[in-house]
């Protein structure tokens, strides 16, 4: 049987500081075991990929949230934690701080 790479995941300070702190716990905790439990592991298979300037940039789907996310050699970068309407936003503000 083939071991899986796990990814390590980091959570950018914006995620720790605000997005996590404006959910309810419930949805807080499904997001973090899913994260760390699923995404990490295979994330191409649950993401697909921003476009629109964003390239390089993936992004998750669950309920009513959209997780924006970079992988960086060995680690899945989670940026952003939002309302599925605001990603791009989000991801295109975050691009630069990223370079």
């Amino acid at each position: 049987m083939r071991e899986e790479k796990k990814f390590r995941v980091r959570l950018h300070e914006k995620v720790l500081n605000e997005d996590l702190q404006k959910l309810k716990p419930t949805v807080k905790d499904s997001l973090l075991y899913f994260i760390t439990e699923k995404l990490a592991k295979k994330p191409f298979s649950y993401a697909r990929p921003l476009r629109g300037g964003v390239e390089g940039y993936w992004k998750v789907r669950l309920g009513d949230y959209l997780l924006g996310f970079k992988i960086v050699d060995d680690i899945l970068l989670i940026l952003s934690i939002i309302p599925f309407y605001k990603l791009y936003d989000e991801m295109l503000k975050l691009r630069e701080t990223l370079h």
